[in-house]
């Protein structure tokens, strides 16, 4: 074993310590052992030198499964971001100034502003949801359209209304 641990110094590798208990396998009568390892080089410890090492369960062997992955680092919650483009959007600024007019103001000012941006952040969350499904599903009718006039293109000569069809969906989102 001696050996074997002085093998892996000198080729420069690391043993990965487990993170959520000591043994990976499990035998009859309660035994248990650290057999199973997981040797990193320096450039792995150099890319990712958050990753961590665990063990699932062990559902077809009485060895547990090595699971080696990256930290995951929980910077709270996401940012809101607003995006530029709303305001090219027909109807984004009335949608806007209809739900801040809807919101109560009472209390302190400064306290009632700030219940309503948070109330008016949800409101664009969801309006910005479906405006990105409401696009989704005019770039998968403008798609299927492209390949029906890409069909009727081989056989013969287009006319001025097929080529605006599928352009005719993407009026709404350019005021």
């Amino acid at each position: 074993m001696r050996n074997f641990n002085e093998f892996i110094s000198l080729s420069g590798l690391f043993d990965q310590h487990l993170s959520n208990g000591y043994f990976t396998w499990e035998g009859p009568e309660g035994k248990t052992s650290h057999i199973d390892h997981i040797l990193l080089n320096t450039e792995w410890i150099e890319k990712w030198p958050d990753s961590f090492l665990i063990t699932g369960d062990p559902q077809f062997s009485d060895h547990k499964p090595l699971i080696l992955g990256k930290q995951i680092i929980s910077w709270g919650p996401k940012p809101f971001r607003f995006y530029n483009f709303w305001f090219n959007k027909k109807g984004f600024i009335e949608m806007c100034k209809q739900k801040w007019d809807l919101l109560p103001f009472d209390g302190w000012a400064t306290h009632s502003i700030v219940k309503k941006l948070r109330s008016l952040k949800a409101d664009l969350k969801g309006w910005h949801m479906q405006e990105v499904r409401n696009a989704r599903k005019d770039l998968l009718f403008c798609e299927q359209e492209i390949q029906r006039l890409k069909s009727i293109y081989t056989s013969r000569d287009l006319v001025s209304n097929e080529l605006i069809s599928c352009i005719t969906p993407f009026s709404s989102y350019v005021s």
